[in-house]
């Protein structure tokens, strides 16, 4: 007995095999671009971070060498509404403004310290470049609508840290 393999000619591919291609790249597409978004949210977060500590030192720099004969400090100010926090460098043991220099947080982040509808001052002393103050003092940044923070804390003795 002679046994004949048949082949089945097929033309194409069915309709439920390019339903499921398109379905996994799609998946795969939304996977990616959420994994992306979320990346770059995190380090717009981080550019943010260097920025006000770069500020902080800048501050601090002005203080020791004692820049127009006086102390210098940053001031962090979070308004009513998102969109609206800034930092700014400013001259002397208070701020009183406007600010020398003036930054805006990207519209992706806040303070969530100092709170709403408050401000905060870090202030170096002149010559030591240590804090005015007897106690750290910390500053909170976050990606709005996540938990995601960054804590910048300048402690008694002038040294500047992040927590993230």
């Amino acid at each position: 007995m002679i046994f004949q393999k048949k082949i089945i000619k097929t033309k194409g591919t069915a309709i439920v095999e390019i339903l499921l291609a398109v379905g996994i790249i799609v998946t795969l597409s939304i996977a990616a671009v959420s994994y992306y978004s979320s990346q770059q949210r995190i380090k717009t977060l981080e550019n943010a971070t260097v920025l006000i500590v770069n500020h902080l030192r800048y501050s601090q720099q002005k203080a020791i060498t004692q820049e127009e004969n006086s102390s210098w400090g940053v001031r962090f100010e979070n308004p009513a509404g998102s969109g609206n926090d800034f930092y700014g460098l400013f001259k002397g043991t208070s701020y009183t403004p406007p600010p020398r220099e003036r930054m805006k947080l990207t519209e992706s982040l806040e303070f969530t310290d100092p709170a709403d509808n408050s401000g905060k001052n870090i202030v170096f002393e002149a010559l030591t470049g240590k804090l005015s103050s007897p106690t750290s003092i910390s500053v909170t940044v976050r990606i709005i609508g996540t938990n995601i923070v960054a804590i910048i804390t300048v402690n008694p003795q002038g040294t500047i840290s992040v927590e993230k």
